[in-house]
This record gives C-alpha cells, sequence and structure tokens, in this order.
C-alpha cells in the first residue's frame, strides 16, 4: 500500500514554477530556487535574512561571518536583484570589533531603513550593545548608521501604519535582557516613530512586559 501511494503521488505533474529559477552559485535561498548571497570560502555561514521590495526592486539583507555564533568577523550585506536571478551587492558593513546579526529592513517615509544589532563577539556568550540603523532613498548612498533605541535593545519587528491624518507612522517591537539565561528577566518595548530615527512610546512607557520569557 505504501508502495502503491508513492506510486500514485510520483505520476502527479508538477506546477511550475511563477518565479524565475535562479543561475548561479550562491548558498541563500529564497523559497525552493533563489539563491542570493555570495559564497564565500572564509565566511559560510549567511543567515538573518531580511527581505523587501524598495523603488521596484527586491532588496535582501543578510548576516555573512564564519559561523552562527557571535564573531568579530561578521558583516551585514545588501543585495539588490529587479529579476530574483542577478544580485548584486550594494551595501556592506563591518566593524571588526562586533558581532553584528538581526537584521530587518523596513520602507518608511520615502526611504528604506535597515536595522540591526551590534553584540559583544563573545562566540558562547549574549552580551548586546544595542540596536543601529542606516538609510537610504536611492539604494546606492547609504547614511552612517546611528543607535537606535534603548542601549541593550534588540529590534525584533517593525510595522508602518497610516494616523488619522493618513501620515505614515512606523512601530518597532524590541526587547531588552539576556534571553539564553536561565533566569532571564527581558523588557520588551514597543515604540513609534515619525522618522525612523527617534523613537517614542507609544503609550505612557515604551515597556509593555517585563519577566521571564521562554
Amino acid at each position: 500500500l505504501i508502495g502503491a501511494f508513492f506510486s500514485l503521488l510520483s505520476s502527479y505533474r508538477r506546477s511550475p514554477a511563477k518565479l524565475p529559477r535562479y543561475r548561479g552559485t550562491l548558498d541563500v535561498l529564497l523559497g525552493r530556487a533563489h539563491r542570493v548571497s555570495s559564497s564565500t570560502s572564509d565566511l559560510p555561514a549567511n543567515n538573518n535574512v531580511s527581505i523587501a521590495a524598495f523603488q521596484d526592486t527586491f532588496v535582501v539583507a543578510y548576516r555573512k561571518a564564519d559561523s552562527h555564533f557571535a564573531s568579530p568577523l561578521a558583516n551585514i550585506v545588501v543585495a539588490t536583484s529587479s529579476d530574483l536571478e542577478d544580485w548584486t551587492t550594494v551595501w556592506q558593513y563591518h566593524t571588526g570589533t562586533d558581532d553584528l546579526r538581526e537584521v530587518l529592513l523596513l520602507r518608511f517615509a520615502g526611504k528604506l531603513f535597515l536595522f540591526y544589532a551590534k553584540l559583544a563577539p563573545v562566540k558562547r556568550g549574549f552580551t548586546p550593545r544595542g540596536s543601529h540603523c542606516t538609510s537610504t532613498q536611492d539604494l546606492k548612498v547609504w547614511t552612517t548608521p546611528v543607535p537606535v533605541g534603548e542601549d541593550t535593545e534588540i529590534v525584533w519587528d517593525a510595522k508602518v501604519h497610516c494616523d488619522d491624518g493618513g501620515q505614515e507612522v512606523a512601530y518597532k517591537c524590541g526587547y531588552t535582557g539576556n534571553h539564553y539565561a536561565g533566569d532571564a528577566v527581558l523588557t520588551v518595548l514597543f515604540q513609534k516613530s515619525r522618522d525612523g530615527v527617534k523613537w517614542n512610546p507609544v503609550g505612557d512607557k515604551s515597556a509593555v512586559y517585563v519577566g521571564g520569557v521562554s
């Protein structure tokens, strides 16, 4: 019966892919068929991927490092494509003294923002050094990265909504604290912004939860 079942499945015709097939040797996958990152022998770990569409262009940001663990070799890479097949690196950043990760792209106020976190480059540790952001209006010129949020905050997600007057407002959720600790006490933050750089509490205060998180 099992053999008959798999024989039946194999007889079904596979639907053609709706997205163009990738050609190349890159090693971060988008779905099943699309790769983005460059293949680098000494920096084989490509992760923490964020994707957005901006000015009719696909934009992907990702972390490139020697391993998934915290490393001073970590880079943030931004690549663009018009067809999901051919990708061009348009921005790359590293400090040599920080681990870089948790990238997040946000289209807001006519710009594309890139948020990322800095951590101490301790392989088995978790010591956040805060989140930073850069932005661009044309995918060519990127602003100098600046700190965002609380001193040790990790920005986790951001969305854009319009207020009652039709003006765009960005909302972000982040947290502070070491969630790997057995007795971790974390603070979840909820803030809003009109420019993507200066953030204020949505309510009376930024903290909306303090306690343990699994």
